[in-house]
């Protein structure tokens, strides 16, 4: 069963090194020029778009308990969605941006694997025809966003290499690697394929996530794609997906 709207094959890059046999991962390289969300708009009369505003620093370091109970379900203020529209009449050609926009289907996939690990929040979007779709956005929080500065990185500090600084105020922050200035680029030759490693400790059973020593790109694992393909390929068709191991 087909149920994305992208009909390209999800373009896949990097070399699995000989005689690794763990685990794979893949980090999401986006094209250049990309306005992923230029055809949505939110209803911006309701109160709760301020609060959430005024709460999702960049850093992604929202308190989870603002938005979900200590069993990682929405509040019940959360639970009743929020409203927008969507401004062409023809299906968009991604069901999901990850870290972002997505359809039901992909959040339900997600939440099986990943039960009450992510915040996802529901939107009724409105199409010009009149009918209403829902969709879900994600909001990052300490439950599944890692920092630089976090005592142990996401990403494995002797198998990439990594590089730090130390502050006045006893605070480490990591480098991100080199090979993560090609996490935007406008085609596959373009993107450094690098085979980076994840801390199999930080990941431990995470099948996503979002990491700032990968200049905030998103990771997921291959069950979770694998589930994914099986209804199509759920990406907007700016996505390439660069493999990783886990150390």
């Amino acid at each position: 069963m087909n149920l994305s709207s992208n009909t390209k094959p999800v373009p896949i890059l990097g070399e699995i090194p000989a005689g690794y046999d763990g685990p794979i991962y893949y980090r999401t390289v986006t094209s250049k020029g990309f306005s992923s969300t230029d055809k949505l708009a939110f209803d911006e009369t309701d109160p709760r778009i301020k609060e959430l505003l005024a709460g999702r620093p960049f850093t992604g370091e929202r308190r989870p308990a603002e938005l979900v109970d200590p069993a990682g379900r929405l509040l019940p203020k959360w639970q009743r969605p929020l409203k927008g529209y969507i401004r062409q009449s023809v299906p968009l050609s991604f069901d999901w941006i990850p870290g972002g926009f997505t359809r039901a289907y992909v959040r339900d996939i997600i939440e099986e694997l990943d039960p009450y690990k992510h915040i996802f929040l529901p939107r009724d979007m409105q199409w010009d025809d009149g009918r209403v779709e829902r969709f879900y956005t994600m909001e990052w929080s300490k439950i599944d966003f890692f920092g630089r500065h976090d005592e142990r990185p996401f990403l494995d500090i002797e198998k990439n290499g990594l590089t730090f600084v130390d502050f006045d105020n006893g605070r480490r922050v990591y480098t991100c690697p080199d090979w993560t200035g090609s996490f935007i680029s406008r085609k596959a030759s373009d993107v450094d394929a690098t085979f980076g490693y994840i801390d199999a400790d930080v990941i431990a059973d995470l099948h996503f996530a979002r990491v700032e020593l990968l200049q905030n790109q998103t990771v997921i694992s291959n069950a979770l794609l694998q589930r994914l393909l099986q209804y199509g390929n759920p990406f907007c068709p700016s996505i390439f997906l660069v493999r990783m191991a886990v150390a």
